[in-house]
């Protein structure tokens, strides 16, 4: 099971006393919301294949906790996003034309068969 991370009060904070980092969890839990919600899961859901409770990824979607590295990755992994889908801001991309796109291109891209086959042997998926 992840552990999620507890508050730590960053030592750099923007104007109003708001923490970088906790602006930086609100964010990327906002992107969690999105993406899991997009996806028809539920936070019981979500949280069961990535092993957290309802109530930790709740609170990791709100931006109360962070999650370590190894979490987001799995986060992103059964969202079917890359995991910057989840941390970069893009000013230049709206967020309904990345959702509608955030397929991660598949590791064997031939559409021969033989092709195929000997680059799934060689990377040890047979």
């Amino acid at each position: 099971m992840h552990e999620a991370d507890g508050e730590n009060p960053a030592p750099s904070s923007r104007a109003g006393g708001t923490s970088l980092s906790a602006q930086r969890r609100r964010y990327v839990g906002s992107r969690i919301t999105r993406f899991r919600e997009h996806r028809g899961l539920s936070l019981e859901e979500l949280g069961q294949r990535v092993g957290l409770s309802a109530g930790v990824l709740e609170a990791v979607e709100s931006g109360k906790r962070g999650v370590t590295f190894e979490c987001l990755i799995d986060i992103a992994i059964e969202l079917d996003v890359a995991a910057s889908d989840l941390v970069e801001q893009n000013p230049g991309v709206p967020d309904d034309r990345r959702l509608a796109t955030s397929s991660r291109p598949s590791m064997v891209t031939s559409n021969a068969p033989n092709e195929n086959s000997r680059l799934q042997r060689a990377l040890g998926d047979d």
